[in-house]
């Protein structure tokens, strides 16, 4: 009986432990010439990758750094595949801490990118550029 509660007692310690680990947190808002701006909101642990979808034919990549060091980067990369061969428009590099939250905005005006960071309170526009 002992050991079925010390298993659980540590299974939830660790449980909890992994719950409160530190995430990098991204915001994003991505526009394509007229189009109403997208927003996206994603938190990612350390030394992953995540590809996002913000319209059909735009697509962000996420590569968060192993350590969550401040001098480790996290890597975005905004993607157009509507050629069927995807093509890198912008990347993006953040080297902050692990807590602050990494805010891009992308506007695409005539398949040119606009890079605004840290994002604004009003998204890109086209027609101001």
């Amino acid at each position: 009986m002992r050991t079925l509660l010390a298993a659980t007692f540590f299974g939830l310690v660790s449980t909890a432990s992994s719950a409160a680990a530190p995430e990098y947190v991204f915001a994003f808002t991505v526009r394509v010439d007229d189009a109403s701006p997208v927003a996206l909101n994603v938190s990612m642990p350390p030394g992953t990758s995540r590809l996002l979808h913000p319209t059909k034919h735009l697509n962000v990549e996420i590569e968060t750094p192993a350590s969550p060091t401040d001098t480790s980067a996290t890597i975005v990369k905004l993607i157009d595949d509507s050629s069927g061969q995807p093509v890198v428009l912008h990347t993006a590099r953040r080297a902050d801490p692990i807590g602050v939250v990494r805010s891009f905005s992308y506007a695409v005006c005539g398949g040119k990118p606009i890079f605004e960071s840290p994002m604004q309170a009003h998204p890109l526009e086209c027609e101001n550029r």
